[in-house]
This record gives structure tokens, sequence and C-alpha cells, in this order.
């Protein structure tokens, strides 16, 4: 592109390479620091890569249309499948800013909702509520969190509300599609499920990004990532407890009734699950030497306070630390009894579907 464009500072093409050099790759550079507290290098790689195909078809259809050339309609809908925490949320975001760096949208903003916040009393309302949500996201982004729940199985003769929805999103996302971009995020085998319930709404997604359940070295891996953007490190013996544990998390599953094979960790929220035990052993710590060093009634207006101490016992991260960390981000029901885990999951899969209803 920069050898196509020349030194001709108003070429046509100009404002595509500087969009792209200032928003688009600069994002994808930051990609690590924006994505780390939820994806592995591994999911990281594939989503660069496919974040790079869209980017250089935008730019191409771009000159094509500024060279008089056909260039049709073409949807960017897309649609993540995964279970919670392994970074579809932020992926939207980043996605969001990237067309808008190219000049696709008019606004990076990423407007969330789900099936409880387009539900109405009637099912009039409910088409009234999604059109709002949809309208209010022309020039920007729309994310539909739980897509796999739109449509619920517990209705005689299907689900007015969730038909309501999907009726009024499927023609707003084909008559929009070169003003916003809709992203769906969901369990996999559930959100073919609602798929399946309109013949045009599959057609309306032109990308599929899938992601998986983080593995015990994963999440290990994405603590230590985490620590290490806050200049922090671990004990030798901080992180080995917790390699049983995630075992067990990741091991212990159930099938849900659309097929999809649910993980306690997916439960526990995957990367975000072990960002939180990072922040609650990074709080210990700190307590933990406040304490003991008698600070606690410290003046922090003297700018020579803590000059003496010693950083790394600022930085370090011990065994108890991560303990309590773990401790602190499990559900209560999950601290005494770990055994426990695949009926906490169980229950609280069961909690969650009844509260959708």
């Amino acid at each position: 592109l920069q050898w196509w464009v020349g030194n001709d500072p108003d070429h046509p093409a100009r404002r595509v390479w500087s969009l792209s050099e200032v928003f688009v790759g600069g994002l994808l550079h930051d990609l690590p620091i924006c994505l780390l507290a939820h994806v592995t290098p591994e999911l990281f790689d594939r989503f660069k890569a496919r974040i790079a195909e869209l980017r250089h078809d935008s730019i191409a259809r771009v000159l094509r249309q500024r060279k008089g050339l056909p260039t049709s309609p073409v949807s960017r809908h897309l649609l993540m499948m995964g279970p919670p925490g392994v970074g579809k949320t932020v992926s939207a975001r980043v996605i969001a800013h990237i067309f808008c760096g190219l000049g696709l949208l008019r606004r990076p903003d990423v407007y969330e909702t789900r099936r409880d916040k387009l539900i109405g009393r009637h099912v009039g309302d409910t088409e009234n509520n999604t059109l709002e949500q949809l309208e209010t996201g022309l020039g920007a982004t729309v994310f539909i969190d739980e897509f796999g729940d739109l449509i619920h199985t517990g209705y005689g003769s299907g689900d007015p509300y969730g038909q309501a929805i999907i009726s009024t999103l499927v023609p707003f996302m084909e008559n929009h599609r070169d003003d916003m971009v809709v992203i769906a995020a969901g369990y996999p085998m559930a959100s073919q499920r609602v798929l399946a319930a309109n013949d045009g709404l599959r057609g309306r997604f032109a990308t599929l990004i899938e992601y998986t359940s983080y593995n015990p070295d994963q999440l290990i891996a994405i603590m230590e990532g985490i620590a290490a953007k806050d200049g922090d490190t671990f004990a030798p013996d901080a992180l080995l407890s917790l390699r049983e544990s995630f075992a067990q998390y990741y091991n212990a599953q159930i099938t849900s009734s659309e097929g999809d094979v649910i993980r306690v960790i997916d439960g526990l929220g995957n990367g975000r699950f072990v960002r939180t035990v990072v922040e609650k052993a990074q709080l210990n710590r700190n307590s933990r030497i406040v304490s003991s060093l008698g600070l606690s009634g410290a003046d922090l207006s003297d700018p020579d306070f803590g000059t003496d101490l010693d950083a790394d016992m600022l930085t370090l991260l011990t065994a108890e630390d991560v303990h309590y960390g773990h401790q602190q981000a499990l559900p209560p029901e999950m601290r005494t009894n770990g055994a426990r885990a695949s009926d906490w999951l169980r229950e609280s899969e069961e909690r969650r579907r009844t509260q959708t209803q």
C-alpha cells in the first residue's frame, strides 16, 4: 500500500494508509496488552491472523471503490463461539476499533446486550427493545452476549420472545451491513441451535472465531503474564498447588441440554478467574507487608518514606498470597469443598438458565 500510494500526499488512498498505520497497526501491535488478562499465546496468534484477514479485505475493498471498480457490499458481522472468560468481549472491542480505524465504522463504541435486556412484557415490547438497541448501534458495534440463550426450549409451541428478537435482528443486520457490525458470542452448540431457528440468520454472520477453555498450563501462563505486567513475580513454590486445582477445574465437566461441554473453569470464568486470583494475591501481599513492618499508620506525605525498603519485598507473591487469592476468587460453596466442583457447576448452570427464562 505504501508503494502503491507513493509520495503523493493528496492521493485518495493516503487516508487509508494513515488510519491503518495509526489505529489498526497500533492496535495489532498492542494486542498482547489489551488481551493479556484473557487469552493464551495460541489464541492470540489465531485471533491476530483472522483480524489481519479482515483488515486486508477491508483495505482492498476501499481501494477498489476509489478506483471505480465494482465492489459489492459485504457483511462484517461476526460469531464468536466459546466459553466465558476467554477474551470474546475484549476481542469485540478490538475489532470495533480496527473497523473504525479503517473508516468502515463511524464510531468505535461497542453496545453490549443479551436476552434479558431485550425481553419486554409482551412480544411487541421485545421487538421494540431489540430495534431500539440496534438503532443505537448504527455506525458502531452491537455485541450480543450469551447468544445461545436468545431462543429458549421451554415453550411448547416455540419461544415467541426469542423469535421476536431474531425476526427483528435478521433484516436489520442485512439492511445496515455497511453501517454497523453485530458480534454475537456464546457456546457452540447453543449458538448453532439459535442459528437453526431462522433460515436467514446463519448467512448474516460472515466470520466465525472459535475459542476454547484454558487448560492448567495456559491458566498459569496467563497469571504469570498479568503479574509481569504489574512488575510482580511469583516465588518458586507459589504456583505449585494451583496446578492440581486447575487440573480439577479443567477436567470436571457437565454436558448442557444443547450438547455443549461446560467445564468448571468455564463456570469460574477462565481468564477472568485467574485475574481475580492474582488481584486478591496482590491484595494479601500488600496487607502482609504493611502489617509486618508496622506501617499501618505511616505518614505518606513524607517524600522519603519507603525509600529504604527492598523492592523485591513489594513485588514478590508467595504461596501464602496465592492461596489467599485462590480461595477469595472461588465461589463460597467451593472454598471448603473443592470436590463439589461438578455439583456447583451443575447448580450454577441451572440457576443461570432459570434466570434467563
